[in-house]
């Protein structure tokens, strides 16, 4: 499964195993809420926490995670 994490220091792809969208959300919101906001580390602390990757490939995601909203969307745009 394929997440990509967009927000102001650039686009990033994470991988790891598949998940609802409902349990990615819970993720995302509980790395949004313990990450060290001077250090930016979200993506790192998530790949940590949650066994996610880094994928330095383009490919197409499954869901879509916008930081700048906190919205979560899958690959058909639609909301979680």
């Amino acid at each position: 499964m394929v997440v990509e994490i967009e927000y102001y220091k650039g686009d990033v792809l994470i991988y790891g195993n598949n998940v609802s969208g409902h349990v990615l959300k819970k993720q995302l919101i509980e790395i949004e809420n313990y990450y060290d906001k001077l250090e930016d580390n979200f993506v790192n602390l998530l790949c940590r926490r949650f066994g996610w990757t880094v994928l330095n490939i383009d490919a197409l995601p499954d869901f879509t995670y916008d930081r700048d909203t906190g919205l979560l969307f899958d690959r058909a745009k639609r909301q979680i």
